[in-house]
């Protein structure tokens, strides 16, 4: 299954400095204005099937992006990991709590890193049913994306913050499920950049 999942568009959150997660806040007007831009810039693939994550964020950035075309599904299995009590905080460094979630310890009920990337592995499966292994789109969140190439490049929870996605941006996939996995033969930025971070 060729599949084509795109971030969201910057957010409200974003705007002023909160965590969101999988707390749903809406795209910024920057946010609508870059995609607006982003929009006349690339066409991305076509597809046979459409779905995003149950988030607002995900399902405006689809609006915006895919004006001729219906969502067949908005999947909560590929929401946002979940922050616990961080969400809906001020966005502050605090580099100990982001290294507590990815090495799987949750003390503020988040979500742990092992159990997300089940959650949107699971997700991924839902939509190859859906679709019936066709080319599909999703627009969803960085953090779906970057589970996908973490598996794909064998990747460790600690190198989660390798990995930057840009918002409005398709990355394209290469897909298989086998014996019940999710396997990924391929991917790469629609744009081309590289998606590992360089600062």
């Amino acid at each position: 299954m060729k599949l084509v999942i795109v971030r969201h568009g910057k957010t409200e959150y974003a705007r002023i400095r909160r965590y969101a997660g999988s707390f749903d806040t809406p795209l910024s007007d920057l946010g609508i204005k870059e995609l607006e831009e982003i929009r006349e810039k690339y066409e991305y693939p076509k597809t046979s099937h459409y779905f995003t994550s149950n988030l607002t964020r995900a399902k405006e950035t689809f609006k915006i992006l895919y004006p001729d075309n219906d969502s067949e599904g908005a999947l909560p299995l590929l929401n946002e990991h979940h922050m616990g009590e961080f969400e809906d905080t001020p966005l502050i460094s605090n580099v100990h709590a982001y290294d507590d979630w990815l090495l799987g310890r949750n003390p503020k009920g988040e979500e742990i890193f092992e159990d997300f990337s089940r959650r949107i592995m699971e997700g991924i499966k839902m939509v190859y049913q859906l679709s019936k292994g066709e080319d599909s789109t999703i627009v969803a969140h960085a953090g779906t994306i970057r589970c996908l190439i973490m598996k794909k490049d064998k990747l460790v929870p600690m190198n989660y913050r390798d990995l930057y996605i840009k918002n409005g941006m398709a990355y394209l996939f290469d897909v298989d499920i086998r014996d019940d996995e999710v396997i990924i033969n391929s991917y790469q930025a629609f744009d081309g950049s590289d998606v590992y971070r360089r600062d």
